[in-house]
């Protein structure tokens, strides 16, 4: 059994009449001692509360410890969101109350909308990039689904990039043809080729609190590229443009969300629905022109403090210019605070200052600049970790790779994140 319930209404009702309330929450303890549920915990995590409860004999939950929790709800909404996922609220038997979460924030979705599997869009991509170097190397991958709006897309694409930035080698892979696996219950997905599972990500608690991923991508004639990890994730979602709904193109919003572990790996999830194979030519490398990054400070930059989370981009008309109705985007996921999205009209305040280039011979790519947005208080310097962490599908070419963060006031770094660009900067 299942229902929702107004945190700010059950403390409100308890302080005028705790009495009454005692009396009610006694014969509730009586009412469920008769059913064989038992609430296990209920897990504040990434805007959604979610239910963990097993069917056995051990009797009725503890509804006054989970009275006592409401406080740990009463902090969320006063915008204390930064929650580490092994705080749990004990007892009530609640399945979800991601309604009133979205009520407050303004979400314009459920996560489960992009997270899962939704047959309402047939297109889109799941991504997961490593920032943080491991043994001296990154790695991204991309899950593409393509006109599909089966849980299972037997034609669907990986894309993919290898890095080691000790050496400076890069490796781009893209294969095609592949199944593409989503569940609608739940975060689990794989990318498989040839019987192969070569990507593997799923959630392993009810809540969104914890992930684990496998890769086993080819390398050509090397040994194949293999990690296995545990994600934890402790910030809330970042919904991108600040209600989750991105622009494609005139006509066509995308749904966009965006986890960032703790372990430094930034993670997408991106739906939307095309009526014809024609516009997919419009975001692949050949159509695109657009620059987008990431970034996660490690520690304080002027008053930004450690744990924020950024993502911006930029998506260039035909001129290479600005576009208005939401091409241009900044969003900050500060600790403690509401995520802050860029209005529109502040757009013109976003200044981004070219101080170094990278030339592959196919295009021209940002190596090193300064991103300003004062006032949202950030003033950082941005560099790729290696130069060459250039890709390309059937000759089309771009950039996806890991970057550094550095304070401008000291040079140190202080951050990673991501770059990934379309833009050839010799056509500005």
């Amino acid at each position: 059994m299942t229902c929702l319930l107004n945190p700010f209404s059950l403390k409100s009702h308890l302080a005028k009449n705790r009495k009454l309330f005692l009396f009610g929450a006694a014969l509730i303890l009586v009412l469920l001692s008769l059913w064989s549920k038992v609430v296990k915990e209920v897990v504040a995590q990434s805007g959604e509360f979610i239910l963990r409860a097993d069917i056995n004999n051990d009797g009725a939950v503890n509804l006054l410890d989970a009275l006592a929790s409401f406080s740990s709800w009463n902090s969320l909404y006063n915008g204390n969101e930064d929650i580490n996922s092994d705080q749990k609220i004990n007892g009530l038997d609640f399945s979800k109350l991601v309604e009133e979460w979205g009520r407050h924030y303004n979400y314009s979705y459920a996560p489960s909308k992009v997270l899962h599997f939704n047959q309402e869009q047939n297109s889109g991509w799941f991504y997961i990039a490593q920032t943080k170097p491991e043994n001296g190397k990154v790695f991204w991958a991309a899950l593409v689904r393509s006109l599909s709006t089966m849980p299972v897309d037997n034609t669907a694409q990986l894309s993919y990039g290898i890095t080691d930035i000790v050496t400076g080698d890069h490796y781009s892979g893209f294969l095609d043809g592949g199944s593409f696996s989503e569940d609608s219950k739940g975060v689990n997905l794989f990318y498989q080729k040839d019987g192969k599972k070569l990507v593997e990500f799923r959630q392993t608690r009810a809540s969104l609190g914890e992930f684990e991923f496998d890769v086993d991508l080819p390398q050509g004639t090397q040994p194949s590229f293999q990690m296995k990890k545990i994600l934890t994730v402790s910030r809330p979602l970042i919904y991108e443009s600040g209600d989750g709904r991105v622009p494609m193109a005139p006509g066509l919003d995308s749904l966009y969300v965006s986890l960032i572990s703790d372990q430094g790996f930034w993670i997408d999830f991106q739906k939307f629905n095309l009526n014809s194979p024609l516009l997919l030519d419009q975001f692949s490398p050949r159509g695109a022109n657009h620059r987008w990054m990431s970034f996660i400070l490690d520690k304080q930059v002027g008053s930004l403090p450690a744990r924020t989370a950024g993502v911006g981009w930029e998506i260039l008309d035909g001129n290479n210019q600005r576009q208005t109705g939401g091409y241009t985007n900044i969003d900050l996921l500060i600790p403690g605070h509401s995520q802050r999205t860029v209005a529109e009209k502040e757009v013109n305040n976003i200044q981004i200052s070219e101080l170094e280039y990278w030339n592959s011979g196919y295009k021209k790519y940002l190596k090193k600049w300064r991103l300003k947005y004062l006032s949202g208080g950030i003033d950082l310097i941005f560099e790729t970790l290696s130069n060459n962490q250039e890709n390309q599908i059937a000759g089309n070419y771009y950039y996806e790779g890991a970057i550094k963060v550095i304070d401008p006031s000291t040079g140190e770094q202080v951050g990673t994140g991501m770059l990934e660009q379309t833009h050839d900067e010799s056509r500005d």
